[in-house]
């Protein structure tokens, strides 16, 4: 496995914004200030939000700052080279298993969990492919970022409008692409810290099954990210504000981002991103439902989640991986870590 530990090298000057970039990083603002809001659920409260706009105004545009360097960094080099610009700033270490399982090329359907935070800069920088696309959820935080835009294949929230989106995907397959994509289309219980995440798989969504059976023998990767969420977070006294399960994890991964922006050395993670055996579908190929697909594949998935969640359970809450080798970061490309 690969294990990359942080330097903290600046790779650009920061000071070099263009007015574009600064048009975004108000909106960028707007919608962080706005997503705090909610996730506090205070957003219809108007004195609260005078008061919450305040506090939230610097952490906000800070993070704003931080997401528009790494689109920067996308524009110049790629999700993975982006990718390994932002990390350092909210993780103390990443470790990839088995990335000698991800195709260097030729079409592959990579199905990943979502816990949520930096899941998707840990599997950037995991997954080391310039064709790489993501199916994303149509969001205007994410249509703020012109270049890692380039990269999305948008999801419109109403389903009878999602055509478009699966013969983009579908096209982009056939061409020998890599797509990744998250089943659960929400958050999911971070493995690391939080249980339910096993019982997640069966709530993922059949456009796996859709697309096997669009590209008959298409490889499905699974992959597995986890510890991106910070225990403390989870038990700290505010997410009491809120009562259903998903939205104090909502409020956790809030809290942990204002308290990264404003104590940068509080509350570190420990990334880590399992790629598991490609799975062969050409099996699959007397199956005619999506559903029927999908299931026969979570199936297969089942095992590989259950026993990498019994070693997560056995390892320390804050592993220091002194064991492993360290990679520094020092430059990046494309074409792997």
């Amino acid at each position: 496995f690969v294990i990359i530990q942080y330097t903290g090298q600046t790779y650009y000057n920061l000071n070099m914004v263009s007015a574009n970039y600064h048009a975004s990083e108000e909106s960028l603002v707007e919608i962080n200030i706005e997503d705090m809001l909610i996730s506090f659920g205070i957003q219809n409260w108007r004195w609260a939000r005078r008061l919450a706009r305040r506090l939230f105004a610097y952490p906000a545009r800070k993070f704003a700052r931080h997401v528009l360097d790494f689109d920067r960094g996308v524009d110049a080099d790629g999700l993975t080279a982006g990718s390994l610009r932002m990390l350092p700033d909210y993780v103390q270490s990443l470790t990839i298993n088995g990335q000698e399982n991800l195709p260097p090329q030729g079409p592959v359907l990579i199905l990943s969990n979502h816990p949520g935070m930096a899941d998707t800069l840990a599997l950037f920088a995991a997954l080391p492919r310039h064709d790489l696309r993501v199916l994303a959820a149509e969001r205007p935080f994410l249509r703020a970022l012109s270049a890692t835009s380039r990269y999305l294949f948008f999801v419109p929230e109403a389903e009878d409008q999602r055509g478009q989106v699966v013969r983009q995907t579908a096209a982009h397959l056939r061409a020998g692409g890599a797509v990744l994509t998250f089943p659960a289309g929400k958050i999911e219980p971070d493995p690391r810290v939080l249980p339910g995440a096993l019982e997640s798989l069966k709530d993922w969504s059949i456009s796996t099954g859709l697309f096997v059976r669009l590209i008959p023998g298409l490889p499905v990767l699974p992959v597995m990210v986890s510890g991106v969420i910070a225990a403390p977070s989870l038990r700290h006294p505010l997410t009491l504000l809120r009562r259903r399960e998903e939205d104090k994890r909502r409020l956790a991964a809030t809290l942990q981002i204002l308290m990264r922006e404003i104590f940068p050395r509080l509350w570190p993670v420990d990334v880590r991103v399992d790629i598991f055996p490609p799975i062969d579908t050409h099996p699959l190929a007397g199956f005619r439902h999506p559903q029927e697909i999908t299931m026969k594949i979570i199936e297969q998935i089942y095992p590989h989640y259950e026993k990498t969640i019994q070693v997560l359970k056995q390892m320390p809450p804050s592993a220091s991986f002194k064991t492993a080798t360290a990679v520094a970061v020092s430059s990046v490309s494309e074409d792997g870590l």
